[in-house]
């Protein structure tokens, strides 16, 4: 089935309940599901930690994005502050996972994606700015990609999307499933306008329309061939 179509304003998303995660998480790590594959688990999700928090060392059997919106943490010997970014395949160890200050994720968790073969990806906030700004595919004035991992055998890949003040860019079906959330500014789809913080996921073929931005817009959008 894939992830299904959700549309997340930001008073939605405060709306979410923190959940505990799991029976075997320590005490001090809390969720906020954003989206669910109910055939086979995969879910994108906010995960927050509390100060202090030992998540241990841990593997997992999913490929997991992640881009840490607040705070920051230690993974073994390197620290991710805000801004970083992640791509795991499965089977990659994890931690320990030490935080100070506590943090919130965006998580993406993928089962499905049985031939992808994105990248291991560590970028800091640094080398994210050091990356080139590349046109979209369609070439749309005002509209720029960074890349922060692509597979080039399944078309499947993770960037920021920078949309200029005045822009507006076409939005047609893809063949991908398509999320995206609101890092800075905001923009309209269609007729609904998305805030800064907004998060949507489209599944395949899903149409969408022009996307137009007021007052600009940087957005993660992370497009999965599933």
């Amino acid at each position: 089935m894939g992830k299904p179509f959700v549309r997340l304003y930001p008073i939605d998303i405060a709306r979410l309940p923190w959940q505990q995660v799991g029976a075997f998480a320590p005490i001090g790590i809390q969720q906020k599901i954003l989206v669910t594959d109910p055939d086979n688990g995969s879910v994108t999700r906010l995960l927050k930690a509390e100060p202090k928090v030992d998540q241990g060392i841990f593997v997992h059997e999913h490929w997991e994005e992640v881009y840490i919106l607040e705070g920051s943490a230690k993974l073994a010997q390197e620290f991710h502050p805000a801004g970083t970014y992640t791509c795991k395949s499965p089977g990659v160890d994890h931690g320990p996972i030490l935080t100070d200050t506590g943090f919130v994720n965006l998580e993406f968790r993928d089962y499905h994606i049985k031939d992808m073969n994105k990248p291991f990806v560590r970028l800091y906030p640094v080398d994210i700015l050091r990356l080139p700004w590349e046109q979209t595919e369609n070439r749309t004035p005002g509209t720029q990609v960074k890349i922060l991992a692509r597979d080039p055998g399944t078309g499947s890949e993770t960037l920021l999307l920078r949309v200029e003040a005045g822009a507006e860019i076409l939005y047609p079906a893809d063949q991908r499933c398509e999320e995206m959330y609101v890092l800075e500014g905001s923009c309209k789809i269609g007729n609904e306008f998305y805030p800064m913080g907004s998060y949507l996921c489209w599944p395949p073929r899903f149409e969408r329309g022009a996307l137009y931005s007021g007052e600009g817009l940087l957005a993660l959008v992370i497009r999965n061939r599933v």
